[in-house]
Order: C-alpha cells, then sequence, then structure tokens
C-alpha cells in the first residue's frame, strides 16, 4: 500500500461534541464519500478556527481551514432557521388567546344621503344619551335632505336664543335620513337654594357669579362649583365639596338652582409667629399682640389679609411709616401654621411745641399717619395748617425740625 499523501495530522477526539459529529456527517456527504459510517476527526484545538479534516482511506476529501469553517457556519445557521420554522409551525397550532376585534363599519359618505327623504330631526342634549324628537317650522319632513336643510334646522334653533351652540349629523332611517341636532341649552335661573353654606348668601352668590336671572349651561355649573369650592378652601376649608345642579320648572328653559356645600372641618391655627427683618427694634415687639388673628383662629385667607392691613395700619400711626406687613401658612389640611413677616424701616415720632390752644392727641389725628406710607414734611406742615386755619387762627405759622434720637427720629 502507498504512503498516504496526505499525512498524519495531529488527532483530537470531538470532547462527545454532538454538532460536531454531525458536522463532520454533513461533510462527507457534500465530498460524496462511502456513505458508510465514518470516523472523520476535525482537528479544532483553535475554538475558531478548524485547520484540517482527516479521513480514514487515502483517496478522502481533505478541507482547508477556510472551507471547513464555512461549512460549520453555514451548517449552524440551518438549524436556526428549522428551529424558527418549527416554532412558527407550533405557534400556528396552538388557539390564540387574543381575538381580533371586529372592522368597523365604513361611515357613509354625506353624498349617499343627499336627496333622500327626511323622515326625522331629533335633538340631543351635549353629555346625555336622551333624545327628544323636534317639530321645525323652516324643515319640512319629508322634504329631500341637502345641507342647506341643516343649516335652516340649525339656524331656528340658535335664533331662539335658547341654545348656546348646535352641531348636526345625519344617518339613515328605513328609506330615508335622520338630521340629530346636538348641542347645550340655555337655561335661565329663577331661583337659587343653597343648603350648608356657613357664608352669607351674597358672598355665596358673588364668588360663585351667579345670580337669579343669570343664564346657565351643564358645563357652567362645574365652572361654578369649581369657583366655590375654591373660595372654601381660601377660606379655610380644605376639604370642602361643593355640589352644583339644576331642577326644571314647568317652563322648559327656566330652572332652580341647587347649591350644597360639604364644608368639613375648618383649618385652625395652632400656632404664630412673627419675624421682623433688619435691626432689632425693642419698642416694636409691644405691637405685635395686636395682630387681629391668635392661635385657635380659623386660617381665613381674608380675614388674615385684614389682620395684616389692620397691623402695618396702626404701626404707621405710631411712626412706622414705611413698613410691610405679610404673612404665611404652612402646615396640615386641619392644622396651621401662621408666620407673620414684617419690614419696618426707621420710625419718626411726631411731636407738637407751641401748641397752647389744641392738644396733641387732637392733632395727631388730624395728621391720619394711619392711612399714609411715608409721609413728607411738606404734608406734616399743611396738614397741622389745615387744621389751625379751619378753627379759625388764619396767622398760625407751622415749621418742623427732625431730630434724630436714638434709633428713632424726633419731627418736633
Amino acid at each position: 500500500m502507498k504512503k498516504d499523501e496526505i499525512g498524519r495530522p495531529r488527532q483530537r477526539a470531538l470532547r462527545g461534541n454532538t454538532l460536531g459529529q454531525q458536522v463532520s456527517a454533513e461533510t462527507q456527504l457534500i465530498a460524496e464519500r462511502e456513505p458508510p459510517a465514518i470516523n472523520a476527526v476535525w482537528d479544532c484545538s483553535d475554538r475558531f478556527a478548524c485547520t484540517s479534516f482527516r479521513a480514514p482511506r487515502a483517496g478522502s476529501w481533505r478541507g482547508d481551514g477556510v472551507n471547513g469553517c464555512l461549512l460549520l457556519r453555514l451548517w449552524a445557521l440551518v438549524l436556526v432557521l428549522w428551529s424558527g420554522q418549527v416554532y412558527a409551525e407550533a405557534e400556528k397550532a396552538q388557539p390564540s388567546l387574543v381575538t381580533s376585534a371586529p372592522k368597523p363599519r365604513p361611515i357613509p359618505e354625506l353624498k349617499d344621503f343627499l336627496g333622500l327623504p327626511l323622515r326625522a330631526v331629533i335633538w340631543r342634549e351635549q353629555g346625555t344619551a336622551l333624545e327628544t324628537p323636534l317639530q321645525l317650522r323652516r324643515v319640512r319632513l319629508g322634504e329631500p335632505f341637502s345641507p342647506a336643510v341643516a343649516r335652516r334646522a340649525m339656524g331656528e334653533l340658535l335664533d331662539t336664543g335658547r341654545y348656546a351652540e348646535v352641531h348636526t349629523s345625519v344617518s339613515s332611517n328605513a328609506d330615508g335620513v335622520s338630521l340629530l341636532l346636538s348641542g347645550v341649552t340655555r337655561k335661565v335661573v329663577t331661583e337659587i337654594e343653597i343648603s350648608g353654606g356657613l357664608f352669607e348668601r351674597d358672598v355665596i352668590l358673588d364668588a360663585g357669579h351667579v345670580n337669579p336671572g343669570a343664564e346657565v349651561t351643564r358645563a357652567r355649573l362645574s365652572e361654578i362649583a369649581q369657583r366655590l369650592r375654591e373660595m372654601y378652601v381660601r377660606r379655610g376649608f380644605t376639604e370642602a365639596s361643593v355640589d352644583v345642579d339644576w331642577t326644571e320648572t314647568e317652563g322648559a328653559s327656566r330652572v332652580i338652582l341647587r347649591i350644597d356645600v360639604h364644608a368639613g372641618a375648618p383649618r385652625l391655627i395652632q400656632e404664630r409667629r412673627f419675624g421682623v427683618e433688619g435691626p432689632l427694634q425693642p419698642e416694636l415687639q409691644s405691637f405685635l399682640d395686636r395682630y387681629d388673628l391668635d392661635r385657635g383662629a380659623r386660617a381665613d385667607e381674608e380675614l388674615l389679609l385684614e389682620a395684616d392691613k389692620n397691623l402695618e395700619r396702626e404701626l404707621r400711626h405710631e411712626g412706622w411709616f414705611k413698613i410691610a406687613v405679610k404673612h404665611r401658612v404652612q402646615g396640615t389640611a386641619r392644622a396651621a401654621l401662621l408666620l407673620v413677616d414684617i419690614v419696618p424701616e426707621q420710625r419718626y415720632r411726631v411731636r407738637f411745641e407751641g401748641n397752647r390752644t389744641f392738644d396733641s392727641v387732637d392733632l395727631q389725628s388730624a395728621l391720619d399717619l394711619a392711612n399714609q406710607e411715608q409721609p413728607s414734611e411738606q404734608y406734616l406742615k399743611d396738614k397741622t395748617r389745615a387744621y389751625y386755619v379751619d378753627r379759625g387762627f388764619l396767622d398760625v405759622a407751622v415749621g418742623l425740625d427732625a431730630r434724630p434720637s436714638g434709633s428713632n427720629t424726633d419731627l418736633v
């Protein structure tokens, strides 16, 4: 026997690699060599490159590294594609858990209804499913339908003034068409009933922007309820709820408006703190207790704003002509922390000298310092002189002198 020209390359077992055995068998078939059992071995010392193939007989096909790896990759691709096809067929065999939605019926075009006889005219209030037949003067049942018929129907409703807006649509009806008019009906409020209001009637109506004689729609009822809810929260009832509805009277366009308020528990002030900006002014502390609202009071925004203004007025009267008082409310829905911020500037004390006829209290009152923000020297002199002139002292002379006194300034 001649020596095998192929040589005896390095041999290595497949380590039980079933895929390698399949690839070897497939390669043998492609090479069209002997179909019996093949004891072929790939030399795959490099896991990414198979360098040679050895068959037991001389003349067997020998694959180089490039062709061997190419065949291995092609075989792997065949396996992937085959497994995907099997999975797809299995999926088809299983019943689907999701049922397909029915196809929507095509919407007929307007031209499909042109010329058909008008069989009914119907009104539907927006936001409801209730339909009411209508009898119109400008539209006759039986006449051929056209866009002009729909416009005449809309115009007749809007001309009555009872409808805020009107929309039209058309549908088939036996051998003809039905004209559907939908929109918003105006209602005139003849009477307003309030339950659980807590506040005065005028306060509630002003907050809701509604009064007897007003026109309302369903959409406006929600707006009224929202405004009233915001008012109650601002007034210290953070858990309030408001329901607004109407009851129709004998007249179709006239209604009785009902406002039902559930105020809930009030938000009370549990603690009050003052913060003074700038240099410490001990004489200012004695006036802070004059703030109107204290612990236990309801955290009412309207009353708090009024308390801010009242304290500002008193402090101006005491000589803090330029001062700002503002509040902040923190805490929970039922327990409030009230923070009062005060921003004062220099204090001026007005004193009078040479006033033999009128006492200082009357002259102070005449200056109206509580309602003046940083009055000028000329203002003080003019108001004092006017007080004397009005009482017959036409030749009075008034002067003003600013004298520093510690952290204050005396105006004499």
